[in-house]
């Protein structure tokens, strides 16, 4: 949560808010094609709302995680 609060100014004063608002409109359009996918395929095989909603979080923090720790071990 703390990267949030760090990464929205820096994008707020390196894009301006019409670049931000740009880029989150349009990253909109990907996240809803995979949401519609994962709709599609767990209509035949229904899984617990409640595994869904770990698997999303999960895609969520660890990438990010990820390339924080790879980042810091590069020179």
């Amino acid at each position: 949560m703390l990267s949030l609060f760090l990464v929205v100014p820096f994008l707020l004063a390196n894009t301006g808010v019409g670049g931000f608002l740009a880029g989150f409109v349009l990253s909109l359009i990907p996240l809803s094609a995979v949401l519609l996918a994962v709709y599609l395929i767990d209509r035949w095989e229904p899984e617990p709302k409640r595994l869904l909603v770990f698997a999303f979080t999960w895609a969520l923090r660890c990438p990010s995680r990820s390339r924080c720790w790879s980042s810091r071990s590069l020179p």
